[in-house]
């Protein structure tokens, strides 16, 4: 190759390396410190323990979907998890829930299946109103050096899934009779949209045969 190739070669990959794709060139600062916090719908339902019953467990799916295809060398999930609260009513009068009627504790699990991931709260004796659970902090940690582990949204995926159950345990029998527990669950996420999408979503929802 000759000097003048040699060096316009040369200057061509100067040239490149300062237009490559970069976060400051892709995304302006703003895009890219603007991180929504996305929140999903809340799902909830309810279900009544006898004084015989142990425990109840729903299944939800949750989705972080639609993340951007091109992602910069920071993280692109900025946090992320899932909040949960309980209640508790007797189905007829006194119904109970007020700060004055004794009623059975129940104790409510939320945890990602097969992982040693969860977070725990028990409705209290003399509840009133309902109780909220610690967040389930996910996606955005578990991670190890290459991308895998509990909790864990790789690097580079367009679409996370995790499998999240519930239990609700009953702990005080007789003499206390059926209560009525309700619950809910809903998770959120803050994901930038830098480069290309700001369509990211994320979903929570009870599976099939889960009621």
């Amino acid at each position: 190759m000759s000097g003048a190739s040699s060096a316009h070669l040369l200057g061509l990959l100067g040239l490149l390396g300062l237009t490559g794709c970069s976060a400051p060139a892709a995304c302006s600062e703003e895009r890219w410190l603007a991180t929504p916090n996305l929140e999903s719908k809340a799902v909830t339902g309810s279900l009544t323990l006898a004084p015989s019953d142990g425990a109840a467990r729903r299944s939800f799916e949750l989705v972080l979907s639609n993340l951007p295809e091109l992602w910069q060398g920071s993280d692109n999930v900025f946090d992320g998890g899932v909040t949960f609260a309980i209640s508790t009513e007797y189905p007829s009068d006194p119904i109970g829930n007020d700060g004055k009627t004794q009623m059975p504790r129940v104790a409510a699990t939320l945890a990602v299946d097969d992982t040693e991931l969860s977070q725990s709260v028990t409705s209290a004796e003399f509840p009133n109103g309902s109780v909220e659970g610690p967040e389930l902090p996910l996606f955005f940690n578990g991670c190890d050096s290459e991308g895998h582990g509990p909790g864990c949204c790789a690097y580079g995926m367009p679409e996370c899934a995790l499998s999240l159950s519930m239990s609700l345990k009953r702990l005080d029998a007789a003499p206390f009779p059926a209560v009525t527990v309700s619950w809910s669950a809903q998770a959120h996420a803050n994901v930038t949209s830098c480069p290309l999408s700001d369509h990211a979503q994320v979903e929570i929802a009870l599976t099939e045969g889960s009621l």
